[in-house]
């Protein structure tokens, strides 16, 4: 029963990366069609929040204090990772297929995280898949032309070492606090820090002046999908499956979002392409197969006992 529980969860969790490996053109597209970094990113958390806050009311009426800071500290790392990537897909000078890149490059990052804050240095397989992993963002992504290294790389390479933070963050936070109402937490309190990042640095920036329809409903997308469905289904998962593997199945939003880029017209095939979807499949493999041998052994040490 728990192994096709954490299998549940790994699909979910792939799942997950195909809507975040979207996310990359719709983000975009938002931005293009008139959001503003500041309001795009505290209408995308406000609207979730609300959604959660309905759907989990209950579970949200029974928070302490001390849970609501696990919520907290979970949104801070949030906050820091999107506005960092939304800022650098706004930037004019990196491409979104270098932005992809080093956002997946956070899976690198997770399992020394790990090492760092749990004392807990990761089996030498999960260090394979990572690497793995990320040499199948390279060769999608940068599809062969290694490009410059501009201000927009920087902030996405920021936003990778946050989001490999939250991973391991999440990892304690989620068993501490109802799932549902640590996502809504991660929500509200994510609308809130944008709103006071965006006072601080970009106050200019609050205006809906310029959104066309079709910004609406790119909005609405990333808001019902990318975010209130991903992350109901990360913070779940993660209670079930450890930061580092967690971080190896969502690092596949790079592969699905150059293959998004290549059925729409954005980028053309090459065998760097066909190379990077090679390299991801191992990693995946690589990570259940470990998964599924350690469950089996505990398994048949529970039953001889």
């Amino acid at each position: 029963m728990k192994k096709n529980k954490d299998v549940k969860y790994l699909i979910l969790l792939l799942s997950v990366a195909v809507i975040w490996g979207f996310g990359f053109l719709s983000t975009t597209w938002a931005l293009q069609e008139g959001f503003t970094v500041v309001m795009f990113n505290i209408l995308r958390f406000g609207a979730s929040a609300v959604v959660l806050g309905v759907v989990f009311f209950k579970q949200i009426s029974k928070l302490t204090l001390k849970q609501v800071g696990y919520g907290a500290l979970t949104a801070v790392l949030l906050v820091a990772g999107f506005w960092f990537q939304t800022a650098a897909l706004g930037s004019a000078d990196a491409s979104t297929a270098n932005i992809s890149l080093f956002t997946a490059s956070g899976v690198v990052m997770v399992p020394f995280f790990c090492w760092i804050i749990k004392r807990k240095k990761p089996s030498l397989n999960v260090f394979i898949a990572a690497i793995l992993a990320f040499l199948s963002a390279l060769c999608m992504n940068l599809n062969g032309e290694f490009g410059h290294f501009s201000k927009g790389d920087l902030l996405a390479l920021a936003s990778a070492a946050c989001f490999g933070l939250h991973y391991v963050v999440l990892d304690f936070t989620s068993k501490k606090v109802g799932k549902g109402a640590l996502t809504f937490l991660q929500m509200a309190f994510a609308t809130v820090g944008f709103a006071i990042v965006g006072l601080i640095f970009s106050p200019s920036d609050f205006t809906l002046s310029g959104v066309s329809a079709a910004g609406w409903g790119w909005m609405a997308e990333i808001v019902v999908l990318g975010t209130v469905f991903a992350y109901i289904v990360q913070t779940f998962a993660q209670n079930s499956v450890s930061p580092a593997y967690a971080s190896v199945m969502l690092s596949a939003e790079g592969i699905f979002g150059s293959i998004f880029s290549l059925a729409f017209g954005m980028i053309s095939f090459s065998w760097w392409i066909a190379a990077g979807t090679v390299f991801m499949a191992a990693a995946v493999v690589l990570t259940e197969g470990v998964r599924l041998k350690k469950t089996e052994a505990t398994s048949s040490d529970t039953d001889t006992k």
